[in-house]
């Protein structure tokens, strides 16, 4: 009788550590998961109208990101107050922003008008130089949509890259 009682307060005790390492793994996940919401709007300095699909992120970590809507605006969790965000688009100087513990932003991004040398995006959406891919790449002279009788942009490329595939459909309304 007095084996079998050790024998449930060993086990109770055994028990017991696993539901004390248990709650100290969620408790330390549930600290590490604080989150801060944050906002804000991209706006064009020169006209001051938003500007959507502009690249939200926190500086160091571009997995925690986000893209403007078509208001330009977003909103974005981070973990750190002391964090910094960059706001970066096409043609637009890349600006970083400290949080410090603001919840809603304001940013303005000036016009960038460097001249852009041969740049590829990728299906991936990642911009490298043409020399420093693996593998071929098609190429469109800007002369060659201009000079098209087309006045779609999208139906102009047709024909002018291999491996290019595009199908114009009409609607009647």
């Amino acid at each position: 009788m007095m084996k079998k009682k050790l024998l449930i307060n060993e086990r109770v005790a055994t028990w017991g550590k696993y539901f004390i390492l248990m709650m100290l793994i969620i408790f330390a996940y549930c600290a590490q998961a604080q989150t801060i919401p944050i906002t804000g709007t991209v706006i064009d300095a020169s006209t001051k109208d938003p500007i959507p699909g502009a690249s939200v992120f926190v500086k160091g970590n571009a997995k925690n990101g986000t893209v403007t809507n078509i208001d330009g605006k977003f909103t974005l969790s981070v973990t750190d107050q002391d964090e910094t965000l960059v706001i970066s688009f096409v043609g637009f100087k890349t600006v970083e922003t400290q949080i410090q513990g603001k919840k809603e932003f304001s940013i303005d991004l000036e016009p960038d008008s460097q001249s852009i040398d041969e740049l590829v995006v990728t299906a991936l959406g990642i911009k490298r130089e043409k020399k420093a891919l693996g593998y071929s790449v098609g190429e469109v002279k800007t002369d060659a949509i201009v000079n098209s009788s087309e006045t779609n942009v999208i139906t102009a490329l047709s024909g002018k890259v291999s491996g290019v595939i595009i199908n114009s459909t009409s609607s009647s309304l």
